[in-house]
C-alpha cells in the first residue's frame, strides 16, 4: 500500500492530479489510515502510467475513464479513432494556417479582411457547386 504523497512521488504528478483522478473515477483509493490518509494499491502506480499515456495520446479524462477495463481490441480500435480524430484536427489547423497566410498577404496588399472574407466565400461557394455536380455527367439512373 502506498499514500497518495509516494504516489505522486513515485509517478511524478501532482496531488492536485492525483485528486482530480480519483474525483473522476479514474482511480480510487483502497481505504484510509487512522489519521485521514488516502491508501493506495501498489498497482495503482500501473494505473497512473496508463492515465498519463492516454493524456498524451489526447484522450480526455472521460475518455480514459471509459475505457477503464477496456480490452486490447477495445483499446486498439479507440486509439484508431483518436487518430483519426487528430488527422481531421490536423486537416482543419492546415486550413486555418491557409487563412491566416491569405489574411497576412490580403494586409500586406492593402485589401484588409473584409475583402479577404468576400474571396474566401466566394472560393467555398465555388466547392460547394463542385461538389453539387454529379460525377459522370447528368445522367439519372432510372
Amino acid at each position: 500500500m502506498r499514500t497518495a504523497h509516494e504516489l505522486c512521488a513515485a509517478a511524478g504528478i501532482s496531488r492536485k492530479a492525483l485528486r482530480v483522478y480519483r474525483e473522476k473515477g479514474l482511480l480510487v483509493p483502497s481505504s484510509r489510515t487512522a489519521s485521514g490518509y488516502w491508501l493506495y494499491e501498489d498497482s495503482a502506480g500501473e494505473m497512473l502510467r496508463k492515465i498519463q499515456m492516454l493524456k498524451m495520446l489526447g484522450f480526455t479524462l472521460s475518455e480514459i475513464r471509459g475505457l477503464q477495463g477496456a480490452s486490447p481490441d477495445q483499446l486498439s480500435g479507440a486509439l484508431r479513432a483518436k487518430a483519426d480524430e487528430i488527422r481531421q484536427r490536423r486537416i482543419q489547423l492546415d486550413q486555418q494556417i491557409c487563412l491566416i497566410q491569405s489574411a497576412q498577404d490580403s494586409l500586406n496588399k492593402g485589401v484588409g479582411l473584409a475583402g479577404l472574407c468576400m474571396e474566401q466565400q466566394a472560393v467555398e461557394s465555388q466547392q460547394i457547386s463542385r461538389q453539387k455536380k454529379p460525377a459522370g455527367g447528368s445522367h439519372e439512373s432510372r
